[in-house]
């Protein structure tokens, strides 16, 4: 039953405040809607009370009505999308070659989308529950092996992948094509920190020694590498 509320001013009621409970969020939030009801000037005030709580029962049921139809609705179109269908028609376009990313980090996508888009395929993308994601990433600890070499993924790997799907359903959470977000029910993979071999300040000082007889841009090179921890692709 909707929740009726009298508004008063200076003593006199002047308008009612309807309340209609509609259900919970996927975070358990309560759902509600309101709207403010101003009686008609020539009724008694106990006609008053009487109009208000049957005029808050027929706004309830069609609140209720309205609610129910827009999520049927909902659910129709998003159920019309697979998981390959979103990310070749909307994804991939709209998010990754919309001309703001720099080619190695579209071909890292792309790298990665070879092995999730089997995966996933033709599942619908509001079925993909947290459940599936985890499996998913157990797959890639436990079964899959790179066709070139037969080796697992690294740790570091599978964290990415993690958040490639993280990104890819946040994207279609905030585009409303999907109702509940998979990932918020997924833990990031853990990535074990590897102790770094580097050398001692002795140890640097003797390669610098070393070199120094090397031809300038050998030592420019060695130098710039020792001191600033450069990767080799930077």
């Amino acid at each position: 039953m909707a929740m009726v509320k009298e508004n008063l001013k200076g003593g006199k009621v002047v308008s009612y405040k309807f309340t209609v409970f509609l259900g919970r969020d996927e975070n358990g939030k309560k759902l509600s809607k309101c709207m403010t009801w101003y009686p008609p000037a020539d009724l008694s005030a106990a006609k008053i009370q009487k109009s208000a709580q049957l005029e808050a029962d027929i706004w309830e049921r069609t609140a209720k009505e309205r609610y129910l139809q827009e999520q049927e609705e909902a659910h129709r179109a998003i159920t019309e999308y697979t998981f390959n269908d979103f990310i070749n028609n909307m994804w991939l376009p709209l998010c990754v070659n919309d001309g703001s990313h720099r080619p190695s980090t579209v071909a890292f996508y792309e790298y990665a989308l070879k092995i999730i888009k089997p995966y996933f395929a033709d599942v619908l993308l509001n079925e993909v529950t947290g459940i599936t994601v985890n499996e998913y990433l157990n797959w890639l600890r436990s079964e899959y092996r790179k066709p070139n070499n037969g080796k697992p993924l690294a740790e570091k790997t599978i964290k990415h992948h993690y958040n490639i799907l993280s990104i890819i359903f946040n994207y279609a959470e905030r585009q409303e094509i999907i109702v509940k977000n998979p990932m918020k029910r997924v833990e990031p993979p853990k990535v074990t920190r590897k102790t770094v071999d580097a050398l001692t300040e002795y140890e640097t000082a003797e390669f610098l020694k070393a070199v120094a007889a090397s031809p300038l841009y050998n030592r420019c090179m060695w130098q710039m590498l020792i001191t600033t921890g450069l990767r080799r692709g930077e």
